[in-house]
């Protein structure tokens, strides 16, 4: 027995469900684009505040440090989530150059310092001075080796050695 089976569907719903779906996923893209840069904008006067705030001849220090980590936690956080919107329009642009690998961490460290010392760990850090140098995006590459560095203080236990080794392999 030979024959012909024909299959007919209609792709109408499912074409104007994938047309739906791009059209939410635009707008959701423009929406934490808008809202990266609706929340810089408090950023900066409260920046600006914070540096006139140390300026003066009784300064608190030990909270206008806290004041000011958290500034940059939130100047990270919106930095990440502009990102996030520049990675799904494709406009992602890296500013590669050559630096020391070293400088990349001890900026992670200051980073993530705050969760380190609250879970009261002993940081390691093996990484020389000098001689590690990397062509990257200076910001990325932190952002990443603080990425990690945050994992490892959320993860390590309290009093726990986190360590961050760094070598040249040949």
């Amino acid at each position: 027995m030979n024959g012909i089976a024909t299959v007919a569907s209609d792709v109408h719903e499912v074409v104007r469900a994938r047309a739906r779906a791009e059209e939410a996923n635009r707008a959701k893209d423009d929406f934490m684009a808008m809202l990266g840069h609706e929340l810089r904008n408090p950023l900066a006067p409260i920046a600006s505040a914070l540096a006139l705030l140390r300026q003066r001849e009784t300064p608190a220090p030990r909270e206008l440090d806290v004041i000011d980590r958290q500034v940059q936690h939130m100047v990270r956080l919106v930095g990440d989530l502009l990102d996030v919107s520049r990675i799904t329009r494709g406009t992602v642009a890296l500013d590669r150059k050559l630096v020391e690998l070293a400088e990349v961490v001890s900026d992670a460290v200051e980073s993530v310092l705050p969760a380190i010392e609250q879970r009261r760990h002993r940081l390691e850090l093996q990484v020389p001075p000098r001689g590690l140098p990397v062509l990257a995006d200076p910001d990325r590459l932190t952002q990443v080796v603080a990425n990690l560095l945050g994992n490892a203080a959320k993860f390590t236990p309290e009093l726990g050695r986190p360590t961050v080794r760094a070598a040249r392999r040949d």
